[in-house]
């Protein structure tokens, strides 16, 4: 990016690169993908006004940011707000004038000051307002058995339908929300409450504690008459010092069904805590059955919410429905690490989210309840996605993403379930203990942070001591498909055996797509010697190899 070389050179030569080059820049034409360079929020304040009986909510947000050099144009986000009022505020108190304007469908806002701001620190402060979603996505109105409710669902790009920003996973910051809701209403957000105010109009003004830095994906608000079933704290551990206060959150009326939920929460974040070494990252979990919602889950931070069938469970269950949680709920709580804790630069690295909380949720379940669950969750997963991985359409794990129309096309089966079989397969040729320590050196290096795909496999390679790591990965997420191996082998008299390997890519009857394509593989062959079963671990890096087994007797 010329921008990006622009700073560099300027940090480098001591001014060369003058800074108006910036203020340019960024008064460019609207971006179709990232926002430019130059900008980072640093902090949010958000309150808002919510009743969801009524058909629109309001708001003012402001924003702390930082520029890099003086501009009067701010490239950020909205889509659908109507605002009123805007102006920046300096550090000295001065006020000036903002003019705001959605110029893209996707949501991109042109912000045009009087004159420029900056360099430095500048607060936005943007009054607005909007109608509620009904669509499912953004804050969103749901009405049923006489009462009205208001949930929100952000995951990819519908924050910026709920409030003005820099919606994009790379900016994690801090948000201070607050929200006017009726007297008798109940709100749910991603930090615990700070203070509830009774107002002289009969409603309250609640404010929730100060969140962790988090993206404004994983923003979270709920407000309604809800049942709030305050469960007993998850209790400290060896990874944990204090406890986690738990809440189950229902439509009204349906309280008593979040019980099996709760329960079996703390079993399973004791086992996430376990494996990742590092204690659940935020203040308070709420679990929220939501009367309406798109997907089966989502992991805001600190308040997930679920499509309430999921998590509302009857005295007479059904085994599907068992599962269908324990695997849901897993899944999700596994995303306080992945994807929360550290998260995507960008979404073309989305797989390390999704891939990981599938394959996380399968050992979850198994070390939870090992007699109902096994530990091959993984490997049916992976074989689901091979189907559509063999086509020539098939896409990549890591999809390069150049404009927003390409996001959604992300949240498929290769992202969720060929990317867990591929973290499974780099476990098995890595070792688990191997493996997981490389897992809790990205963890604690990218804490409350962003990282990249580059990132996560250098941490895995370093744990192992073997480059090929990350070549394997690569071979594996950068290009489509699934290799087919043609397996034969052949013995010495001794009975010491070698075994041919060739790979081509596995294609249907009749594709014309082209089968000399290669990975580089981690294989690991399983054979009998001496009466025990042994294995042998290899990179298998070229189109055919040979790899020698130090056996007795010749393999069946």
């Amino acid at each position: 990016m010329g921008v990006m070389r622009c700073i560099a050179v300027a940090i480098a030569l001591a001014g060369f690169c003058a800074v108006s080059n910036l203020g340019s820049a960024l008064a460019q034409t609207a971006p179709t993908g990232k926002l430019p360079e130059g900008v980072t929020p640093t902090h949010y304040r958000l309150d808002l006004d919510v009743v969801p009986e009524r058909e629109r909510f309001s708001g003012e947000a402001r924003i702390d940011v930082t520029l890099v050099s003086a501009t009067p144009v701010i490239w950020m986000h909205g889509h659908g707000l109507e605002v009123t009022n805007a102006h920046a505020l300096t550090p000295n108190g001065t006020r000036i004038a903002a003019t705001y304007m959605e110029v893209e469908d996707g949501g991109v806002v042109k912000l045009e000051t009087e004159r420029a701001i900056g360099p430095g620190a500048v607060t936005l402060i943007i009054p607005y307002s909007a109608p509620f979603n009904q669509s499912l996505e953004g804050l969103y109105q749901v009405k049923r058995g006489g009462q009205a409710y208001a949930y929100t669902h952000f995951q990819p790009l519908s924050a910026r339908r709920t409030f003005p920003g820099f919606d994009e996973p790379r900016f994690k910051t801090p948000f201070d929300i607050s929200v006017t809701i009726g007297g008798d209403d109940s709100a749910v957000s991603n930090g615990p409450e700070r203070e509830t105010v009774a107002l002289d109009d009969g409603r309250k003004r609640v404010a929730f504690k100060t969140t962790k830095p988090i993206p404004t994906y994983l923003v979270a608000l709920a407000v309604g008459d809800f049942d709030v079933v305050e469960w007993r704290p998850i209790p400290p551990n060896d990874v944990r010092p204090d406890p986690i206060p738990l809440r189950g959150i229902a439509p009204k009326g349906k309280g008593g069904k979040l019980g099996y939920a709760l329960e079996h929460t703390a079993a399973m974040l004791t086992i996430l805590e376990d494996y990742f070494a590092i204690p659940y990252p935020y203040a308070k979990l709420d679990l929220v059955a939501v009367a309406e919602f798109s997907p089966g889950g989502m992991e805001n931070v600190g308040a997930i919410f679920y499509r309430q069938e999921k998590i509302l469970i009857d005295e007479a269950p059904s085994i599907y429905q068992l599962r269908d949680y324990a695997y849901i709920h897993a899944h999700e709580l596994a995303h306080s690490w992945f994807g929360n804790l550290v998260t995507p630069v960008w979404w073309d690295d989305l797989w390390l989210n999704e891939a990981f909380a599938t394959w996380m949720s399968s050992r979850v379940v198994h070390a939870w309840k090992p007699e109902e669950f096994d530990d091959r969750g993984p490997v049916r997963s992976a074989r689901r996605a091979m189907w559509s991985d063999r086509l020539v359409s098939a896409r990549q794990i890591r999809q390069p993403i150049v404009s927003d129309h390409d996001i959604a096309n992300a949240f498929d089966s290769i992202t969720y379930s060929k990317g867990g079989g591929v973290l499974s397969m780099i476990e098995r040729y890595m070792g688990p203990a191997a493996f997981r320590a490389g897992v809790r050196r990205f963890m604690t290096r990218h804490s409350h942070g962003v990282a990249t795909a580059e990132n996560f496999f250098a941490a895995l390679s370093e744990s192992a001591g073997d480059p090929g790591v990350t070549r394997a990965f690569r071979s594996f997420v950068e290009q489509p498909g699934t290799p087919m191996l043609a397996v034969d082998w052949s013995c010495v008299d001794s009975g010491a055996a070698d075994v041919s390997l060739k790979q081509s890519r596995g294609l249907p009857l009749g594709s014309k797509g082209d089968a000399t394509k290669s990975w580089s593989i981690p294989i690991c062959l399983a054979y009998p010697n001496g009466g025990e079963r042994q294995s042998k671990c290899v990179l298998m890096t070229e189109p055919a190899m040979t790899v020698p087994l130090p056996t007795a007797t010749c393999p069946a």
